[in-house]
């Protein structure tokens, strides 16, 4: 008996589950939302389109992965929602927010994630969420860096940002 998943997700997504598409492309990937601000709102109108479809359709269960933004709407839903914490806070806003909904339902993607997390969030569980270190050989010997590339091209766009605003001042 396997479960009945539906993704509300770019239309590029890779999934075996029943694939609803809330943007055609992933939102980086469009020309417009190099602005900081075109990305914030295409992301808020995004939540728009997720909720509109969670208020047509019935599930047992919402997994939220948009992250916080998401949170300020959960209770317009009737269905449970769980909210998959990824990264650390490290944006004021952010560390607010999830302040603010610290009693929602949390799952952490590592118990070092859990731990330095200056805020205590209502983390119901733990799923590890990387590759599977046992089907790896490890050398010791070579020097090799592993990048977390979502948080890379965060601290990138930031980088671009700040030499952007040194050049107008």
């Amino acid at each position: 008996m396997g479960h009945d998943v539906t993704l509300l997700a770019t239309g590029d997504s890779h999934t075996s589950a029943k694939l609803i598409s809330i943007f055609p492309h992933f939102i980086r990937s469009l020309p417009q939302a190099r602005n900081m601000e075109v990305r914030s709102d295409l992301r808020l109108m995004g939540v728009g389109r997720v909720l509109e479809y969670l208020k047509k359709n019935k599930f047992d269960l919402v997994h939220n992965h948009i992250g916080c933004i998401f949170l300020p709407f959960v209770k317009c839903i009737d269905e449970p929602v769980v909210t998959t914490f990824h990264g650390f806070l490290r944006n004021p806003n952010e560390f607010e927010i999830y302040k603010h909904f610290a009693d929602f339902n949390y799952v952490s993607i590592s118990m070092n994630q859990r731990e330095s997390a200056e805020i205590k969030l209502n983390f119901i569980s733990n799923v590890y969420n990387g590759i599977d270190v046992d089907n790896f050989i490890f050398f010791r010997s070579l020097k090799i860096t592993l990048l977390f590339w979502p948080e890379f091209l965060q601290k990138r766009e930031h980088l671009k940002q700040s030499r952007l605003q040194k050049r107008l001042e």
